[in-house]
């Protein structure tokens, strides 16, 4: 089993946009090798950053986190990390830990800078893509 997290942004955008982001994501939906690992609290930014940036119905943002439920692993990590800018980036980097990820998949610059958190990879939803084939 590969266990990855993935960042609202990717998230978002694999929903909204398609394009590589859904593939990554259809990755978790569809193939059984691959679990999504998600926190309460990035499933809460998630919820926010549609309802208030991207101005998504409420009823619609409960039908994509209910559909997200139904292939994720809820992850309850203890957020002990402080290395990063955004303490929202701490938040993805926690959650990963405590879940045992394998990767981080992410658009965040300052999470890509990293690299690697405690032997998780931090990749691009391309550069996760082409690592799997």
């Amino acid at each position: 089993m590969i266990r990855v997290v993935v960042d609202t942004n990717v998230l978002i955008s694999g929903l909204i946009w398609g394009g590589t982001p859904k593939k990554c994501l259809d990755k978790f939906r569809y193939e059984s090798t691959y679990i999504l690992l998600l926190s309460p609290e990035l499933l809460d930014e998630f919820r926010s950053k549609l309802r208030y940036k991207f101005r998504v119905a409420d009823e619609i943002v409960s039908k994509w986190v209910k559909e997200l439920e139904e292939y994720t692993e809820k992850i309850f990590p203890s957020y002990t990390t402080k290395i990063c800018r955004d303490p929202k980036d701490n938040m993805i980097l926690d959650t990963a830990k405590s879940g045992k990820a394998d990767f981080i998949i992410t658009g965040d610059k300052d999470l890509l800078t990293l690299k690697n958190f405690k032997g998780i990879k931090i990749l691009s939803p391309r550069s996760f893509l082409r690592v799997i084939k």
